[in-house]
């Protein structure tokens, strides 16, 4: 199966492998606060494709498959554990911010973290949805959780922020502008590559940009100089 075929998967795939390969990175970019108070000298585990299942779920179609789920380990003193959960949004889905109220509501009935939040990536075509509203004869609920909408970024901004994630983002939104246009993509991927080679970033770091890289902006593509694609495997090689 080539990936080409199916945008959907290769660019969902992208972002959830830098989300949890680039973990502590991620989120010292999207939630500064948060990273303020985690505890460094344990470990950070990120995982995809969680299922969260209601407690009286007679099916399948009550099944909540998370994008990428954190256990995010706290100072001491801030109150235990917290549970992160992580939602990226190419197309629109009307029903996106209620998919966002409900997992919040199915973790915190799991009881695993004494502290649960989330925030949404919105990569493509979807509209900025961080808030959920509803009421009902009196009854009113309200939502908002923190969204960070990709293809409304300033390029420019994006290119003298020098943080780790940073390039990561810069690449998702460099190939929105690049398209299915090989020379494009080619342009944008030595780009990349020289924003690297400028910093001292971890070797952590530094696969995640690439292999983010190399999904996003279509590497593997026959159309792409194959030159292009082995300097992107050699670099991955030596960071290991």
């Amino acid at each position: 199966m080539s990936e080409n075929k199916k945008p959907h998967k290769w660019r969902d795939t992208a972002w959830k492998k830098a989300l949890t390969n680039g973990g502590r990175s991620a989120i010292e970019y999207f939630m500064p606060d948060l990273a303020a108070d985690m505890d460094l000298t344990r470990e950070l585990t990120g995982t995809t494709g969680v299922e969260l299942q209601k407690s009286d779920a007679d099916s399948d179609n009550d099944m909540r498959v998370l994008d990428v789920l954190f256990d995010v380990p706290l100072k001491e003193g801030k109150n235990g554990d917290l549970a992160l959960f992580i939602e990226q949004q190419h197309d629109t889905d009307e029903d996106f911010a209620l998919r966002m109220v409900e997992t919040y509501v199915r973790l915190k009935e799991l009881k695993r973290h004494n502290l649960t939040t989330g925030f949404a990536i919105f990569t493509g075509n979807s509209p900025d949805m961080g808030f959920w509203f509803d009421s009902c004869y009196g009854f009113e609920v309200s939502v908002k959780y923190r969204t960070f909408h990709l293809p409304s970024r300033n390029l420019e901004e994006l290119r003298k922020d020098r943080r780790p994630f940073a390039q990561v983002m810069l690449a998702g939104r460099l190939s929105l502008d690049a398209g299915d246009d090989p020379a494009l993509r080619e342009r944008y991927a030595w780009e990349i590559l020289n924003r690297i080679s400028e910093q001292e970033y971890s070797l952590k770091d530094q696969n995640c940009i690439l292999d983010f890289t190399r999904r996003i902006l279509w590497l593997d593509d026959a159309k792409i100089n194959p030159k292009l694609r082995e300097v992107y495997k050699m670099k991955a090689i030596k960071t290991v």
